[in-house]
């Protein structure tokens, strides 16, 4: 499952700062949201060469982009009110994306590590930004910048995505934000369990799998009927309706047990993550 674009900010010395950064202007806040849902473009903007040196270094220094990133995620708060009670994030996947697109929509590129926003508008530097607090709290200002790393520290040009499977009715997707929420699918995901096990009771001992093959293709086989695309990746079972976000499902404990409760779900992912 590919969940972001994943590279450390090393420790070392940094190598000499770059030129003076290419001027960028911050966020208007009357820009208008281009679409209410997640847009399955965003990352996929930046028009840089890839980058081809790891980070030599990632001090602390004065940002640069402190102030577009501020005003990245304001815009998103007026773009998607829905997302936000106060300054607590319902959807921190959907906040990700959100700012990442605000950020691109300003002429920067960015990217979510899966911790930590990474900003830049060259690759002779890249700046990392941590704008949620574990319990889901917007976070703004000086507070949020963490480092400088040179030479940037994240790609461009991102592999393009799959081929479309042939068991799904869908374009393939790459995610670029996975994230606990408040899941969609969990019921019926257990609908689905359920009815399986009323249907092959030959694969069950009470509350154990006997077939664990055939139980998760059983179980996939099932939600096939109801969702446009559904798989086992070897680990999970991915879901999705359309190509703004998956869920991911972890239904079988590792000593053969069913896992059908609330413990099931794992992420949700935006785009969908396959």
């Amino acid at each position: 499952m590919a969940i972001a674009f994943l590279v450390s900010c090393g420790g070392g010395d940094p190598a000499t700062a770059p030129t003076a950064p290419v001027a960028v202007g911050t966020v208007a806040p009357t820009t208008p949201a281009p679409s209410p849902t997640p847009a399955t473009t965003a990352g996929r903007r930046c028009t840089l060469p890839l980058v081809t040196e790891a980070s030599r270094g990632c001090p602390r220094e004065a940002p640069v982009f402190l102030e577009e990133m501020d005003a990245a995620i304001t815009l998103l708060t007026q773009q998607r009110p829905d997302l936000f009670e106060g300054n607590y994030v319902r959807s921190p996947g959907q906040y990700y994306l959100g700012v990442l697109a605000n950020l691109e929509a300003a002429g920067l590129c960015a990217n979510f590590d899966g911790e930590e926003m990474q900003v830049k508008n060259g690759n002779g530097f890249s700046e990392q930004y941590h704008i949620l607090t574990s319990s889901q709290f917007i976070r703004r200002g000086d507070v949020t910048y963490r480092a400088t790393c040179y030479p940037a520290a994240f790609f461009t040009s991102p592999p393009p995505v799959l081929p479309q499977r042939g068991d799904c009715r869908l374009p393939s997707s790459e995610s670029l934000a996975c994230t606990r929420e408040s899941p969609k699918y969990l019921g019926q995901v257990q609908a689905a369990i359920e009815r399986l096990r009323r249907e092959k009771p030959e694969i069950f001992r009470n509350e154990y799998v006997l077939d664990s093959r055939a139980y998760y293709d059983g179980v996939v086989a099932i939600l096939k009927t109801q969702f446009s695309c559904a798989m086992f990746d070897g680990e999970e079972i991915a879901l999705k309706n359309d190509n703004g976000s998956s869920e991911q499902y972890h239904v079988l404990y590792s000593w053969g047990a069913i896992r059908n409760d609330q413990g099931a779900y794992r992420v949700s992912c935006y785009p969908a993550a396959f």
